[in-house]
């Protein structure tokens, strides 16, 4: 952080705003877990994709994304 404040990266205020946070948890107790969650798209942008150009049927691509006949056909329309 001292480098970036050198570089101009970031401000003094910011700077010192973290030498606090760090002179307060000294334990460094749950620094780097990162608490989002994360979910890819992509999987299911390919198996859409692969049923719009009739590469697999609905009902194999329903399958794939783990859904219902009836609910993937819901939702490949709505797309």
């Amino acid at each position: 952080m001292a480098r970036a404040r050198d570089l101009n990266v970031i401000s003094e205020s910011t700077y010192v705003r973290f030498r606090k946070f760090v002179n307060r948890n000294r334990k460094e107790e749950g620094w780097g877990q990162y608490q989002g969650k994360e979910q890819s798209g992509r999987f299911l942008q390919l198996v859409y994709r692969a049923a719009s150009e009739s590469i697999i049927s609905m009902s194999k691509a329903a399958n794939l994304a783990g859904k219902k006949l009836a609910e993937f056909r819901e939702d490949f329309v709505a797309l």
